[in-house]
């Protein structure tokens, strides 16, 4: 029997105590004690040793510390049944209401008293038992009981309620994960899969992770909800689209890419400011109405689908060299930079270019219309005059604003056509065949300086039938050689001239710098696709910053993106500098400005041209799917490893790599095979070369 029942406020041999395991309280049996330590004996028949700040305020009651272990087991069993139950029992709601908002903390025995007249040490310790389980009103701060306010408890409750319910789809939506799998992997309804319903409050949670995943592929506490949910699933990157497309919450051939760029497709978002868009406009229809034109025939070259024309240009060829005029599409001269509208075209940062279709940088009504340089507008332009001597080297470089109206919107295989067959007396023919000329002068002069000029296949992706089920083809582009030499030259030697006008003004601009040693081989023109894969290897990617560097893979001292300001963020702000500087003396930001919105703008463009560069690869890749597992494709070697070798697709424009040991015993680079391709995935731009076999003893 106990010789004392009253709480013990020092434990020592023979009292009854309490300690937390594994946040559960356990009875123990005190058989030695110490100023730190008790040495006990626990309800498991062990004895372990124990620091004093361990021990639940609780002690009691007290035995003989002579007792036999029989009698230590049979108490500490006793004691723990009584306090269960007294803890199953007791209603810890009911003490919280009494002290709520009166007591802030309280030991146990004080709180006990608020319910029994002379409460037991068992009373006590079933109190605290049930108060310790009762975190949304109570905290155990040895030795006191914190107790919450109302405002406190509602917050906890709230939170422990999104606690549960995690818990609870947690399990359900694990079994609704693998009912979505077997959907996108046996072609079964979903209703067929489905055993387990979810309340719609369930399923709204599941799409929101579903769609984060996909959105936000980097988001940690979302990353480990899902990978809970999905265990037993096979691993794969893509596994939340691919649920999400089988529950039908995203379409199938979505562009994930642009999901996680957070770039909306098509011109919707610019609804969302049509004040600014319409007070914009108007402004230009005002200024437009009174100002003059220039006259000169300024003739743009573009694609037939071409619509957003940010350049045209006028050509003179004199006894002393060149005159040539380029007229650049000029958006910034109304643009309200700072505004809602800034903000949204900045995080779009690029027009997108795909065979799904194209979004535009700006509010269509400004990149295909009212800043457009469509024929027989009236536009604003923001002129380059440039000065070459004959050989097509720059002498002098004089921007201006102006207003013009373009002569003819031509088309790349207008002006092939134009240049080879219309005789010289025809209309615009004269310039196109003297700008042909300077292009190849301005070729020469990069080519002399180091640059590096590849010319591969080039091929068009063809969308044919329904969104969700198209039919894609491959076909080889128009070849049109003239007319884009002409273009891309007279575009080289803008950008470079901006670039320079810039640095002589000290003005801050934005410059494109490929700041390399390029090694004499690799110079030059290549059209093997062994040789430009080495050489765009060795290149490396151009880097967008504020101080001007060379760009050694077009041979230039320093080049700085202006051309394409309906197109691209960085061009507009160039833009912007160039005629804050010309109409103002000084530009529209300083350096520390400019520098300071350069590594958010080139995360922008990152994520915007990952769209742009790994979309088509899928749709190329589906191409190849859906032309099945028979077809031999050609492929040239590019490179061979220890295991494996590295194969172009050169008219699918597709890299693949290969066990080395399908491929022969001798392999070169530029050697040329049929390959088989199986286990085609788009989303994952991967296949697998099941046969190869040499061209030349290919037999079909």
């Amino acid at each position: 029997m106990p010789t004392d029942k009253t709480i013990a406020a020092y434990p020592s041999a023979g009292c009854l105590v309490e300690f937390l395991s594994d946040n559960l309280p356990q009875p123990a049996w005190v058989l030695e004690d110490s100023p730190s330590f008790l040495k006990v004996y626990t309800l498991h028949k062990r004895e372990t040793k124990l620091p004093r700040s361990r021990i639940l305020p609780w002690a009691g009651p007290r035995y003989p510390a002579d007792s036999s272990r029989l009698t230590m087991d049979e108490a500490i069993a006793r004691h723990q049944a009584i306090r269960e139950d007294i803890a199953l029992n007791f209603d810890p709601v009911l003490l919280w209401e009494l002290l709520q908002g009166e007591v802030q903390r309280a030991e146990a025995l004080w709180l006990a008293e608020f319910i029994w007249s002379d409460p037991s040490v068992d009373q006590v310790a079933g109190m605290g038992r049930a108060l310790l389980e009762s975190k949304t009103r109570f905290r155990f701060q040895p030795p006191l009981f914190e107790i919450y306010t109302l405002e406190q408890v509602e917050a906890k409750e709230r939170e422990s309620g999104i606690v549960r319910e995690r818990e609870e789809i947690l399990s359900a939506g694990r079994d609704f994960f693998n009912a979505l799998h077997a959907v996108k992997t046996s072609g079964k309804s979903l209703l067929e899969q489905q055993k387990h319903n979810l309340s719609e409050g369930a399923k709204e949670r599941l799409k929101n992770l579903l769609i984060i995943r996909v959105t936000h592929p980097e988001d940690q506490e979302s990353a480990k909800i899902f990978e809970q949910m999905s265990k037993g699933l096979p691993a794969n990157p893509h596994l939340p689209l691919l649920l999400a497309q089988a529950w039908g919450i995203l379409p199938a051939h979505v562009n994930h890419y642009l999901l996680e760029a957070g770039y909306d497709q098509g011109d919707a978002w610019a609804s969302e400011h049509r004040q600014e868009i319409s007070s914009i406009a108007g402004i230009s229809a005002e200024t437009a109405e009174a100002a003059s034109f220039e006259d000169g025939p300024y003739i743009s070259i573009d694609s037939p689908s071409t619509r957003d024309i940010d350049d045209a240009f006028r050509l003179q060829k004199n006894s002393e060299g060149w005159e040539l005029s380029l007229a650049l599409a000029c958006p910034a001269l109304f643009w309200p930079f700072g505004g809602e509208l800034d903000k949204a075209v900045a995080t779009r940062a690029s027009s997108m270019y795909l065979p799904e279709g194209d979004s535009h940088m700006l509010p269509e009504l400004f990149g295909t219309d009212l800043f457009s340089l469509r024929q027989g507008q009236k536009r604003p332009a923001l002129i380059l005059d440039l000065l070459l001597d004959e050989e097509g080297r720059l002498l002098d470089k004089n921007p201006r604003q102006g207003w013009i109206e373009t002569a003819a919107n031509l088309h790349y295989n207008q002006v092939e056509e134009m240049i080879a067959n219309t005789p010289q007396s025809s209309l615009y023919s004269g310039m196109l065949r003297q700008a042909l000329e300077l292009a190849e002068k301005l070729r020469s002069l990069r080519l002399g300086a180091g640059a590096v000029v590849i010319e591969r296949l080039e091929s068009e992706i063809i969308l044919q039938g329904p969104a969700d089920d198209p039919t894609v083809f491959i076909e080889l582009a128009p070849s049109a050689p003239g007319a884009h030499l002409i273009v891309s030259e007279i575009m080289m030697l803008a950008n470079a001239a901006a670039a320079t006008w810039a640095m002589e003004r000290k003005i801050p601009f934005i410059f494109r710098r490929q700041d390399i040693a390029l090694p004499k081989e690799m110079q030059g023109v290549f059209n093997k696709p062994h040789e430009i894969y080495q050489v765009i290897k060795t290149l490396g990617n151009a880097a967008l910053e504020t101080v001007p560097k060379r760009h050694a893979g077009l041979g230039m001292a320093a080049y700085s993106p202006v051309t394409s300001p309906l197109r691209r963020y960085s061009d507009l702000l160039n833009q912007a500098q160039m005629l804050s500087f010309i109409e103002k003396g000084k530009s529209r930001l300083d350096q520390e400005q400019l520098s300071s919105i350069m590594p958010w703008l080139n995360s922008r463009l990152e994520a915007v041209g990952k769209a742009q560069r790994f979309r088509p690869r899928y749709w190329r890749f589906l191409y190849l799917k859906q032309q099945g597992a028979k077809r031999f494709w050609d492929a040239v070697l590019l490179e061979e490893g220890p295991t494996w070798a590295l194969l172009s697709l050169p008219l699918e424009q597709i890299f693949l790599r290969g066990r080395k040991n399908i491929f022969g015993e001798k392999l070169f680079p530029g050697q040329e095979f049929k390959v088989r391709l199986t286990k085609i995935d788009p989303l994952t731009n991967e296949a697998q070369v099941a046969e190869a076999i040499e061209s030349d003893t290919y037999v079909n």
